[in-house]
Parts: structure tokens; C-alpha cells; sequence
């Protein structure tokens, strides 16, 4: 009885065992299968998201129409006058300045000019007190005169037999030293009046009546505005394609202008910046005047009847120039040979005929054979926003130079 007791409570120990056995392997198959189900989730989720990126959408799968072209404008090529102007900077300045000074240190007794005032070759500028040079000359002149005199009288006596020839020579020497001291004199005395030594106008005026004018001081400064000039400096480089006798503009920030010419050039280079100094001689006529700082244009080249189109028609392949010209809707090829460029233009040598119509905007987009649509000039932005015009300029402009 006892055993059968042992025994029923092992089967059901075991039963125990078993059925907790299987809860365990149950719950760990719902584990497996929660895991699955959201890997599976995630695979589909990205899978969707891939599609929608990759796939175009319905109004992306629709074909677009065929297009009319590719938009672009032209450049129609006629003759016209080719110049090229190099530009220089200067300032302009009179070609002789006269700085009056005084050979004497005297005291100024009067100034007869203002800065601004006009004068003429030998008017009195300034006036000093010359006292002393006045009673200097009157007692050289009364020592000439009585020199003079005794001479006069040495002479008749000398033709009556009264005198020898060793006195008459001796009187004849005293008057030429009494000449020679009455000269020097005469020209202090001069000097006590200064005197413009040129048609001009006054600059500068640095004295005033009382003060003492010392040798080398500059008092007044006269500068002839009818002979004005402007200097440019002209690098090695250029300095065989400019000659004097060239035409140049000369312009001015506040708007005076007029023509001068190239007057001369120095033979050399200056030490110190390797330049060559070439002086522009302006009319007597014109505006400017000295201390003006002006934009001087040289027109280095000067053609009739040239062919030029825009930078921005050029295309270059392997360094080969070549542009595209339109023939019906069709964009051709043609290769050409170019010259100097200027104010964004380029001359053309060869290639191009008057009346050929140049792809100017949309160039770069362009293939032998492309089919065009010609706008009016009028073309839309990128923003679609607003217009961009474009008009053909001219071929004539400046290009910077040497300063």
C-alpha cells in the first residue's frame, strides 16, 4: 500500500515536469515568432520607402512632349570700326614753371600779384627796398663820369703833344674799370625789381610785404597754362607700339576732356621702376589745368570694316576656336580664327562673313545639328521670375593698362 503511494505521486511529479516542459517550449516559440513578425515588418517598410524613392510617380512617368529646341539668341556679324585704347593715369601739370626768388637778401617792399593772377613776360611781381644798391649806383656812376672825363681831357691833350701815350692808356683802363663796376650796379639795382620771365598765371605766393627775401627762397611761383602736358608711364612691354605724335584722350573724374598728343618719350628706362616716361602735350585751349588727376586712353589699333563678336559666343575645343551660327533651325559648326579682344569683344580673322547670326546666350549648350528655337532676346530667368535682355554692343572699348 505504502509503494503504491510512492509510485502514484512520481507519475504525477512527472506529469508536473512535463506540462511545465511544454509551457516553457510554447513561450519561446511566441518569442521567436514576436521577433519574426517585426523583422518581417521592417523588410516591408524599408522595401515600400526603396520604391517610393526609386519609382518615379505617376506625373513623372508620363513622357514629356517632344521640345521645339534649345533656346538660345544671336549675333548677327556686320563690318564695323575696330579700335583698341589702352588706358594710363596722371596728372596734369604745366611744362615751365618759373619759381621767383631773389638774388639778394633784401626786405620786400611791395607784391604786386595775388595767386590766381594773370601776368605777362617782364611785369614787376615783387619790389624791394634798394636804398643802398640806388646810392651804390649813383656813386659808380659819378666815378664813371669823372673817369670819363679825365680821359676826354688826357685825349685832346695827348693829340697836342701835351701828354704821353703810357698816360692817356692809363686813363683809358681807369674808365674801362669804372664801366665794368657801374654794370654790376645797374644790375643789382635791377634785381630790386623782380620780373616775370613768362606768360603764366601765379600758383603759389609763399612771402609778404616786410619780410626779407633771402637768396633761393622761393616767393612766388608762375606756371604757363598755355603749354600743359600730362606724364604717363609706359611699360616695357607696350613701349614699342606707342610713338609720339599718337592721339590720346584725356579725361578727367568731374567730366573735362579734350584730345593731346604724345610729345616725346624718354630714350630709357627709369632705374628705380623699369617704366618709360612719355610726356602728352594738351591744347591750349582746353579745361584742364594743373593738379587735375585725368585717365589718359592711347587708341593702339584702328581698323575699318572688321568682323568682332561677343567673349561669350567663342567656344574653344583642344584650343581650337570655334563658334555656332545658325542655319534654319539647325545649329552648325564653324571654326575660326581670332585677333585681339577688347571691351568684350574679340576681332575675328577668319571664319565668319558678314551676316552670319552667331549664337550668342546658349551657346554652350549647343551640338553639330541641334535644333534651335531663336528667342527675341527676351529670355526667361531660372526663377521664371523676370527677364534678361540682351542687345549687341559695340566693338570699340577700353582696356586697362599701365598706370
Amino acid at each position: 500500500m505504502y509503494n503504491n503511494e510512492i509510485m502514484e505521486k512520481g507519475r504525477q511529479s512527472k506529469d508536473s515536469l512535463s506540462l511545465r516542459n511544454r509551457k516553457g517550449d510554447a513561450m519561446v516559440l511566441l518569442r521567436k515568432a514576436n521577433v519574426l513578425f517585426w523583422i518581417l515588418l521592417l523588410a516591408g517598410a524599408l522595401g515600400f520607402l526603396g520604391y517610393r524613392v526609386v519609382a518615379p510617380s505617376g506625373a513623372q512617368q508620363r513622357i514629356p512632349p517632344p521640345s521645339a529646341g534649345i533656346t538660345v539668341t544671336l549675333y548677327e556679324v556686320q563690318p564695323r570700326l575696330w579700335e583698341i585704347w589702352r588706358s594710363f593715369f596722371g596728372t596734369v601739370r604745366s611744362a615751365q614753371v618759373q619759381k621767383v626768388t631773389s638774388q639778394t637778401r633784401e626786405v620786400i617792399e611791395e607784391i604786386n600779384v595775388e595767386i590766381g593772377d594773370s601776368v605777362k613776360k617782364g611785369d614787376v611781381l615783387i619790389s624791394l627796398a634798394g636804398q643802398s644798391q640806388v646810392a651804390l649806383l649813383s656813386a659808380r656812376q659819378a666815378a664813371y663820369d669823372d673817369a670819363k672825363s679825365r680821359y676826354d681831357r688826357l685825349q685832346s691833350l695827348f693829340q697836342a703833344g701835351g701828354t704821353s701815350k703810357q698816360e692817356l692808356d692809363k686813363a683809358n683802363v681807369s674808365v674801362q674799370e669804372e664801366a665794368a663796376k657801374l654794370r654790376d650796379a645797374r644790375t643789382t639795382v635791377s634785381r630790386i625789381q623782380i620780373r616775370s620771365a613768362l606768360n603764366g598765371i601765379v600758383v603759389r605766393r609763399n612771402a609778404e610785404r616786410g619780410e626779407f627775401a633771402d637768396p633761393g627762397r622761393e616767393l612766388l611761383a608762375i606756371a604757363d597754362f598755355d603749354r600743359r602736358e600730362v606724364e604717363m608711364l609706359i611699360s616695357p612691354t607696350i613701349r614699342g607700339l606707342i610713338r609720339p605724335g599718337m592721339d590720346v584722350q584725356v579725361k578727367s573724374p568731374w567730366g573735362g576732356q579734350t584730345m593731346g598728343k604724345i610729345f616725346r618719350m624718354d630714350p630709357e628706362a627709369d632705374s628705380a621702376t623699369g617704366f618709360f616716361r612719355g610726356i602728352v602735350r594738351l591744347p591750349p585751349e582746353c579745361t584742364l589745368i594743373p593738379g587735375d588727376y585725368v585717365r589718359m586712353e592711347v587708341r593702339m589699333a584702328h581698323k575699318e570694316n572688321t568682323l568682332a563678336v561677343p567673349y561669350e559666343c567663342i567656344l574653344r575645343e583642344d584650343g581650337q576656336p570655334y563658334v555656332f551660327i545658325v542655319d534654319g533651325e539647325k545649329a552648325v559648326r564653324r571654326n575660326i580664327l581670332v585677333g585681339e579682344g577688347s571691351g568684350g569683344y574679340v576681332e575675328i580673322s577668319s571664319g565668319l562673313a558678314p551676316g552670319d547670326k552667331v549664337v550668342k546666350i546658349g551657346a554652350g549648350s549647343l551640338y553639330e545639328g541641334a535644333k534651335v528655337l531663336v528667342s527675341n532676346g527676351l529670355l526667361r530667368t531660372a526663377a521664371g521670375s523676370g527677364v534678361k535682355k540682351t542687345e549687341p554692343g559695340t566693338a570699340s572699348a577700353d582696356i586697362s593698362g599701365e598706370k
